[in-house]
């Protein structure tokens, strides 16, 4: 699979912008020369370390336009929100795809801090408009294997990335289940 258009895009405005900024303004930019209707999907792994990354989606590709590893749980996912929110005001829509929590009775000793962290997602995406789609915490990797994020360009290599990767990991199952194209060729390659 070669590099897509939004791949080359989304480098190009990320080398301008460096790591820790966004190109939306950019990305879209570029999007609306192309011709097509690109959506912003941003991805959150939820929990001491908030795992986010944005990805780019058109009807034939996706690109891993950003990500970013949030420490603080609840509180510095609010404060990250509050650095990135002028985002939303420049992609309409956003969907942001988050794995769900689910408190397992008899076990003790659970970090609940996801319970939190989505607590602060569902207040502040209702209030700038974010869409939310939840999906469930198990059999992730079973669903979206690394060797397909390889192939699609999307695999953050080491355990630094690791929260950032399963952020991609949940917007790939999802894309999966809604039947896109890129993400069956390479489940198919």
């Amino acid at each position: 699979m070669g590099t897509s258009f939004l791949a080359k895009i989304s480098l190009t405005a990320l080398t301008a912008v460096g790591h820790a900024g966004f190109a939306g303004e950019k990305l879209r930019e570029n999007g609306r020369k192309k011709g097509g209707k690109s959506v912003l999907y941003m991805g959150l792994d939820p929990g001491s370390r908030n795992g986010l990354a944005w990805l780019l989606v058109d009807d034939t590709s996706i690109a891993l336009a950003n990500y970013h590893d949030v420490p603080g749980g609840a509180e510095g996912f609010i404060e990250w929100w509050g650095e990135h929110s002028h985002v939303f005001d420049h992609w309409k829509p956003v969907t942001c795809v988050f794995e769900g929590f689910t408190l397992r009775e008899g076990k003790y000793g659970v970090d609940i801090t996801p319970r939190d962290v989505i607590g602060a997602l569902k207040a502040l995406a209702a209030r700038d408009g974010v869409d939310l789609i939840e999906r469930p915490p198990a059999a992730r990797k079973r669903q979206v294997p690394d060797e397909v994020l390889k192939r699609m360009g999307l695999y953050l290599a080491g355990e630094k990335n690791r929260n950032a990767r399963e952020a991609i990991r949940h917007v790939t199952a999802y894309l999966k289940s809604q039947k896109h194209p890129t993400v069956l060729a390479a489940f198919d390659a």
